[in-house]
């Protein structure tokens, strides 16, 4: 079935102006305004929450093509939070993507009628030590975590003892939100991208603990390994590592968006891609 939902030109813009020209998800900022060109330039996407046709992420055949193409239907996201939404769409449902562009319609809305109540700066000391802390955490479930992929397809590697580490740390964080949480950043913007992190590592290891990955008695570890599968299995091994991959290079970007919100350092994991 073709597309038959796409957005307008004029939706894309108007799903980006009410978000701010900011992720919904991330908080990245997704364009700026060039004077050469006369217009912004950038990366941000309209992204479907229903798929624009009825076999894509979350597609919906009762949904008629003007639903479809309707802004209440879309959310402003930076390009990789728009593909990871779409690569593991269980996870990232119809309600969910809603409350996004809900949310994000808020901050814009606050940051003009609340002057400082959405904190988008440099953090106090205090609050750069929550989230130092946070990022270190997040840093011992990654850190021996293997992902690469080789002429044969996606090959990965996590030690049980970091995964659980991982799958632990998810579920300590999951009311992060809450003033009272030891790692709570109690800054709006921080803390909204220390409960993406979450989610992602959540995510990260319900992926890896479930097939195609394996768990190998032997190395005490979860496994991938492509070219020991054929035909679909091979297919499934291969998307299931770059779903990881995805997660994984969410959680990098996510903690450096942290780290730079604290007064001396970058919080980059290691191995953070660029």
């Amino acid at each position: 079935m073709g597309r038959t939902g796409d957005f307008s030109k004029r939706t894309i813009r108007e799903l980006a102006e009410a978000a701010a020209h900011a992720c919904a998800r991330c908080g990245q900022v997704t364009s700026y305004f060039d004077p050469a060109l006369g217009k912004r330039v950038g990366y941000g996407r309209g992204a479907h929450i229903r798929a624009a046709s009825s076999a894509g992420p979350r597609g919906d055949e009762l949904y008629e093509p003007e639903q479809l193409k309707a802004a209440d239907n879309g959310v402003h996201l930076c390009a990789n939070c728009a593909d990871l939404i779409d690569k593991d769409p269980g996870r990232y449902s119809v309600p969910y993507l809603q409350g996004l562009q809900q949310e994000a319609e808020r901050r814009s809305r606050l940051a003009v009628l609340q002057p400082g109540g959405v904190n988008r700066g440099l953090l106090t000391s205090e609050q750069a030590h929550r989230v130092s802390t946070f990022i270190d955490r997040t840093t011992r479930c990654l850190f021996q975590l293997v992902l690469y992929r080789n002429h044969s397809g996606w090959v990965g590697y996590w030690p049980w003892l970091e995964a659980n580490h991982a799958r632990s740390f998810s579920g300590e964080c999951a009311h992060i939100r809450h003033l009272a949480h030891p790692l709570c950043a109690n800054s709006p913007h921080a803390v909204d991208i220390q409960v993406r992190v979450v989610e992602s590592v959540g995510s990260l290891f319900d992926k890896v603990s479930n097939a195609p990955w394996h768990f190998d008695e032997t190395s005490a570890a979860f496994r991938l390994d492509a070219a020991s599968q054929f035909g679909a299995g091979r297919e499934q091994a291969n998307a299931a590592g770059e779903l990881a991959d995805s997660y994984r290079r969410d959680i990098y970007r996510l903690t450096s968006d942290l780290g730079a919100m604290t007064n001396g350092g970058s919080g980059r994991l290691i191995g953070a891609f660029s």
